[in-house]
């Protein structure tokens, strides 16, 4: 029996299309404020898988992904006007790295509490309970309950990837980005290199994936 592809199983939708969205961000920075609020919502549903990555299991136990989506909105919504599309993958990119700030500072401030109180910070909710709050899945119980676990098995699975398997992965998949922007991004010196990084990624991915997916089915029988 063939696997099914574990791309398909990250379960992210269609690609929002490039060209409306430039559009949208021009609307945006001359301060459309109803073009502002459908460009971040076009993108928001990825933002937060690519968040969760970012954040890792330990900072997700003190830290809601929701939470730092909606700082980044926020802090790009501000910031809007000093964005230029360059590529289906640009805006994402952008909005992660401003997520990746958000973490950083959130991060900070939390283990100086911890060491200015000598005090732990309680656990914020169950890992993975704000997985898709802004896109509920709409088919039965078990069958969303079932694509929650595998997308959240894959995502922590990419969070385990050496630094440049990760970024490949979420530059090309979640973001949605070119082979040529990817190889921008990698520092890569051409779309073919970028494609080969991407590919070990996820060979790599496979093998942390797998193991854990026949355990699950073996747990069910």
């Amino acid at each position: 029996m063939t696997k099914p592809d574990l791309r398909d199983s990250l379960d992210l939708g269609t690609s929002p299309d490039l060209e409306v969205s430039i559009e949208l961000v021009g609307q945006a920075r001359k301060g459309d404020a109803q073009a502002l609020n459908d460009l971040l919502t076009r993108y928001q549903d990825r933002l937060l898988r690519i968040v969760r990555i970012k954040l890792g299991k330990k900072m997700r136990n003190v830290m809601e992904s929701v939470d730092v989506v909606q700082d980044t909105l926020r802090v790009a919504a501000d910031r809007m006007k000093d964005f230029e599309p360059q590529d289906r993958g640009s805006l994402l990119q952008w909005l992660s790295r401003i997520a990746v700030n958000q973490i950083r500072g959130a991060h900070d401030h939390h283990f100086a509490q911890r060491r200015d109180h000598d005090r732990e910070v309680p656990m914020v909710g169950a890992d993975g309970g704000d997985l898709d709050p802004f896109n509920p899945d709409q088919t039965s119980p078990e069958d969303s309950a079932w694509k929650r676990e595998v997308r959240a098995l894959l995502d922590d699975a990419v969070g385990e990837l050496p630094e440049q398997y990760r970024q490949a992965i979420v530059l090309r998949d979640y973001c949605g980005g070119s082979w040529e922007f990817v190889a921008q991004e990698l520092e890569r010196d051409s779309a073919h290199a970028a494609k080969q990084v991407h590919q070990r990624a996820w060979i790599r991915m496979r093998q942390l994936v797998w193991p854990k997916l026949r355990k699950d089915g073996d747990d069910a029988d």
